[in-house]
């Protein structure tokens, strides 16, 4: 009985989790700027996400910019990387007996820690059309109640257990076995964030609900973390971006992500916001320039994962004070 509390418990808590979290109220009118790029690092076309899977449409769109640089041209599949980590939370999930994050959110680090076991697909691994069609939140369900089953039957002690939610992978996306996942030399990326409650340049678990791997993250002073995303730019690679997108500035459509004028950005506000839960780990993007706007303002260019939409069709501009408030860790290849 106490098992089955526990577990309903937790599944009701993810279920609050896994509601998106968007502005209390509509921002008001505000004049439309003008925006100057004066670095962008070259991209391949915006793409849609389904689900809750920026994680996978961040990162591949890094390693696939990062191939643009060195010549090469790379169209790889989010889907099989979505995928391998629901395979992985279900068996995790039971493992540990309930006790692991189980919602369609990932981090940064998920994507490359996937791939290095599994491999990666072409994009045109499963058909787009069936790609389109995968109902995200039904094959959650499914794959949490697989989970919950197998652990409240103790059908884990069964020979080939894993196989049952193999099936549900084959049903809910596309069959694997005719797949020829090949492996791709990324580099080196590391994470980085910068918080109050760790030691500078330590290493620790950051702790938000959606990091079900584990992640270390490298902790650095502010300055240090924004001069960290200036470098990888200017080297030519793009920056993985977890941030909070709750703020009432957060305007992709409008084409910008901005704080109130009258903001104070310092690592003790910034700690503050993180420990109130006013600074989540909502959306995960790719910071792919430096930008100015008409008024001389400093602000990063990103590319989103929410399809061509929006004043500058999947791309927008966040001002230097909203990153440096609102950003929760990055992802930079190393040099």
């Amino acid at each position: 009985m106490r098992k089955f509390i526990h577990c309903l418990s937790l599944f009701l808590l993810l279920l609050a989790a896994c509601r998106p979290n968007t502005p209390s109220a509509t921002a008001p009118p505000r004049a439309k700027h003008s925006f100057t790029d004066s670095l962008v690092v070259p991209t391949g076309a915006v793409r849609t996400q389904r689900g809750g899977t920026c994680w996978a449409y961040g990162v591949v769109g890094m390693w696939e910019s990062e191939a643009l640089a060195a010549g090469e041209r790379l169209d790889l599949s989010e889907l099989w990387l979505v995928r391998a980590a629901y395979y992985e939370k279900g068996l995790k999930f039971v493992r540990t007996r309930g006790r692991v994050a189980f919602s369609q959110g990932g981090e940064l680090s998920d994507a490359e820690a996937l791939a290095r076991q599994y491999g990666l697909a072409e994009e045109g691994w499963i058909d787009s059309l069936r790609a389109a069609e995968v109902d995200h939140g039904r094959l959650l369900r499914r794959v949490r109640w697989w989970a919950l089953k197998t652990w409240l039957l103790d059908r884990y002690e069964e020979a080939d257990w894993e196989q049952g939610l193999e099936r549900i992978l084959d049903e809910e996306i596309a069959p694997i076995n005719e797949v020829s996942a090949k492996s791709y030399s990324f580099g080196s990326h590391s994470a980085y964030g910068s918080y109050l409650h760790h030691p500078f340049y330590s290493d620790f678990t950051l702790e938000v609900p959606d990091n079900w791997m584990g992640h270390k993250t490298r902790n650095l002073p502010l300055d240090e973390l924004m001069a960290t995303i200036d470098a990888s730019l200017r080297r030519g690679c793009t920056v993985g971006w977890n941030a909070d997108t709750s703020e009432r500035g957060f305007r992709p459509r409008a084409g910008v992500a901005e704080l109130p004028p009258d903001s104070e950005v310092t690592p003790e506000a910034r700690q503050e916001a993180f420990d109130r839960g006013l600074t989540t780990d909502d959306h995960i993007m790719q910071i792919v320039g430096i930008a100015y706007r008409d008024d001389g303002r400093r602000y990063y260019k990103v590319r989103n994962s929410w399809g061509p939409v929006g004043r500058f069709e999947g791309f927008f501009y966040a001002s230097e004070a909203y990153v440096r408030m609102k950003t929760i860790e990055i992802l930079v290849k190393e040099s």
